[in-house]
């Protein structure tokens, strides 16, 4: 269900936070008019719909956030200036329900750009999700080893590119990267990136319990990556700053 047929299901009336949603995007809209970009405490937010790092039994047993509370958690980043979202899967597009709404209400809502991180391969299925989204305001990083299988995006006016980060045996460096960008995991829980998603040393909170303008602008914790933190399967793979780089250069 699309995010406008949403509202008009809960709320027959006029849409609520129509109000609060014109004034972030008119704000945003001044502040970038005048300075060339927004004004903001962030700019990415980096989702995480897979439950990957949920290796241990106390993680594991945590709720995942549902599709109306990730609604919520793309209405207060809008507040906070995020004007690209990034949304790692660890299924695939088509076995991730709750993909289409979320995309919608980012783009539809806030006009943010949103990035989709496939770690696997792309197939007809995922086409048929795909077209239901905003093209322009679309974009499909895949890991390098997918990507031939993932080329009908372009076909759909979608810009495709490798998700990839580091080399298979670069170290990573220090990384204040983050220090740009909010990292979700699947219960909510706000991590420095993605990197060290589900290690609780890079824990911010949680998003319902203490916001992420609070988590960002707290400087007792941590907002960089030491350098050497990078382990043999994340690697850097769909960081949203470096992702947004990657489209700026054009490369691949």
């Amino acid at each position: 269900m699309n995010s406008r047929k949403r509202w008009k299901n809960i709320y027959p009336q006029d849409n609520p936070l129509a109000l609060p949603q014109a004034i972030i995007r008119e704000i945003n809209h001044c502040s970038k008019s005048q300075s060339g970009s927004p004004c903001s405490i962030v700019e990415f937010l980096w989702i995480h719909f897979a439950c990957a790092h949920q290796d241990t039994p106390e993680v594991a047993k945590r709720k995942c956030l549902t599709s109306d509370e990730w609604l919520s958690v793309i209405d207060e980043a809008a507040t906070v200036g995020v004007t690209s979202m990034m949304i790692s899967l660890g299924k695939p597009l088509h076995a991730v329900p709750q993909l289409v709404p979320i995309c919608e209400w980012a783009q539809e809502t806030y006009d943010m750009m949103v990035g989709i991180h496939a770690v696997n391969p792309l197939d007809a299925r995922d086409a048929g999700v795909l077209k239901q989204l905003n093209a322009d305001k679309t974009r499909i990083f895949i890991n390098g080893e997918h990507l031939e299988s993932a080329r009908f995006a372009e076909d759909l006016g979608i810009k495709l590119e490798s998700a990839d980060g580091l080399l298979e045996h670069s170290e990573s460096p220090f990384s204040d990267l983050p220090s740009r960008m909010a990292c979700i995991g699947p219960d909510g829980s706000i991590y420095t990136c993605g990197l060290v998603l589900g290690d609780q040393e890079y824990c911010l909170g949680h998003v319902f319990e203490r916001g992420l303008g609070a988590a960002i602008t707290d400087e007792s914790l941590p907002h960089a990556i030491p350098a050497g933190t990078s382990g043999p399967v994340r690697r850097c793979n769909g960081c949203p700053p470096l992702m947004a780089q990657k489209l700026q250069s054009g490369s691949r």
